[in-house]
């Protein structure tokens, strides 16, 4: 990973395990917290837009554990719109948390164009060419000038 290693390489001689074993940890630990976070969004938006106004209490909270709890409680109550409800939030709540991974995406991108260094070679500076058309005669009337 060319960041990994920018970062590494900016390291004094001899502390390159400890950078590698924090940048680990690092990464292993924002996993995690995004993980939780994208599955806060989800679960929010799934049991936000989940429609279990007509079930009774115990059965609306079953239904609001997942969307496998909602369809096995809209099968065992023969409830096809709440089979439908689930499906719907369960996809609203995939797209909000793929919209955000996408704009957090491209943010990214956007900051690292913005701020890391370029590290490409500086392109061959060509000296100027001469224009030839001042340095020949002309001619003018048949004649040079």
């Amino acid at each position: 990973m060319p960041a990994v290693d920018t970062a590494l390489a900016a390291l004094p001689p001899g502390k390159e395990g400890t950078g590698s074993a924090l940048s680990a940890t690092l990464r292993q630990a924002g996993g995690a917290i995004g993980i939780a976070l994208l599955g806060s969004l989800l679960t929010q938006v799934f049991t936000g837009r989940l429609d279990t106004r007509a079930l009774p209490g115990d059965a609306a909270d079953s239904a609001r554990e997942s969307v496998i709890a909602a369809q096995a409680v809209a099968a065992r109550l023969d409830l096809p719109h709440l089979a439908r409800s689930a499906e719907a939030a369960f996809t609203d709540g995939m797209t909000a948390v793929l919209l955000l991974c996408g704009i957090t995406g491209l943010a990214a991108a956007v900051l690292a164009a913005f701020t890391l260094p370029d590290d490409r070679p500086a392109p061959a500076v060509h000296p100027r060419t001469p224009d030839v058309t001042q340095t020949l005669p002309t001619v003018a009337d048949g004649r040079r000038q």
